[in-house]
């Protein structure tokens, strides 16, 4: 039997909302219940995956995502909103992906649900 699958398309960046925790919180819970997930960030959402995130006050939003890659969560950034912000693949988290938004398109055709957190 195939495996439910989410896709999350997550476009606010950390710390600005709550809605980078929360997306990251429901793919942790989605992999726990057994589904299958996959993350696209996507504009100010590919914030989320830089490793260099250590603000005092608020939580690191970004070991939270490394956490959820490390249960099997296939994360990938839009490789022009990360262009655009100056992020590159040394400044994210192990296992993050930055790749094209072709990739969110397959994750569309590929995906039993989809969760778009725009904010």
């Amino acid at each position: 039997m195939k495996k439910k699958s989410l896709a999350i398309l997550l476009c606010r960046g950390p710390y600005a909302s709550e809605y980078a925790d929360i997306g990251v919180g429901i793919a942790k819970k989605a992999m726990e219940k057994g589904y299958d997930v996959k993350m696209f960030l996507y504009m100010d959402g590919v914030w989320v995956q830089h490793a260099r995130q250590s603000p005092k006050v608020f939580p690191n939003v970004g070991k939270e995502l490394e956490g959820a890659i490390s249960l099997g969560a296939d994360v990938r950034a839009c490789e022009r909103c990360s262009s655009a912000r100056g992020i590159n693949e040394e400044d994210i988290v192990n296992g993050g992906k930055i790749t094209s938004l072709y990739d969110f398109v397959q994750m569309l055709k590929e995906c039993d649900k989809v969760l778009p957190i725009l904010g």
